[in-house]
């Protein structure tokens, strides 16, 4: 077993950086999503369609189908 000093395991403070690191990401992702689903919706409504189609591509995007 690896010999604690200071009242921390060895390697803890990485484990704190990484943890803080892995926490922010969703975060992120997020503000990432939000953002693109406004840019969506003002499109869709330069186009006269539905602010939000729940499921899927757009009508008509083949991208996802080939």
């Amino acid at each position: 077993m690896p010999e604690v000093i200071g009242g921390k395991e060895p390697g803890a403070e990485r484990c704190a950086v990484a943890e803080a690191v892995a926490r922010r990401r969703p975060a992120e992702l997020d503000g990432r999503i939000a953002r693109l689903s406004r840019v969506r919706a003002g499109l869709a409504a330069r186009l006269g369609e539905p602010a939000d189609r729940p499921g899927g591509p757009a009508r008509g995007d083949r991208s996802l189908t080939g």
